[in-house]
């Protein structure tokens, strides 16, 4: 196989991105309060969580998940603190390298009992695995929800910053304003066919 180089998006902080850049071999690396089987090796790994687009419109222009995009690269990328800066990163790595997971398949079938159910999350996390797809294999529009996932550390060579800002309210309300515009003009120019019927244009 010829495996070529794709680009995804990963939302962090300055902190973190900070942390990368001091480092002679900084990498941007898997997490180790992310584990997941990886497919390949069969073994528990620290995963690396990410998207196909710096605004995936899957995400921005659900019905049933509004708001969750947001949630995942702001809040959790600042952890609250309002001294870092919010920072997308997008990374080249190899396609082989890739996998991609519908989270819509752990949140969904989570959220009624979370925390409190072992037998529901343990079905919700084997829902999950059983969608991961090599990215090469995904076509678009199958995962109400994708994840690109990664087991690998990325180095920084192989990294740009796309944003960078403080995330004041205001500053963050714009910013989801202009993703959910970008994700609107990608689903239109991707067309309807790509998409599930819970997404409206």
């Amino acid at each position: 196989f010829i495996y070529y180089p794709m680009k995804i998006y990963h939302y962090t902080n300055s902190s973190v991105w900070d942390s990368i850049q001091a480092k002679s071999d900084g990498a941007l690396c898997p997490s180790e309060h992310r584990v997941l089987r990886n497919p390949d090796t069969r073994h528990e790994e620290n995963a690396l969580f990410s998207f196909q687009d710096r605004a995936p419109y899957e995400w921005l222009l659900s019905k049933d998940f509004a708001g969750e995009f947001s949630f995942i690269a702001t809040s959790k990328s600042c952890a609250m603190d309002p001294t870092r800066k919010l920072v997308c990163l997008s990374a080249e790595i190899e396609e082989d390298k890739l996998w991609v997971s519908d989270y819509a398949e752990y949140y969904r079938r989570d959220l009624s009992s979370r925390f409190n159910d072992d037998t529901a999350k343990y079905r919700a996390i084997t829902a999950y695995f059983e969608s991961l797809t090599p990215i090469r294999d995904y076509k678009r529009g199958s995962h109400e929800l994708p994840e690109v996932i990664c087991f690998s550390p990325i180095p920084k060579a192989n990294l740009s910053v796309e944003t960078q800002f403080t995330p004041t309210d205001d500053a963050l309300r714009l910013y989801m304003d202009n993703c959910k515009a970008e994700a609107q003009k990608s689903y239109r120019a991707h067309g309807c066919r790509m998409a599930p019927p819970c997404y409206t244009p």
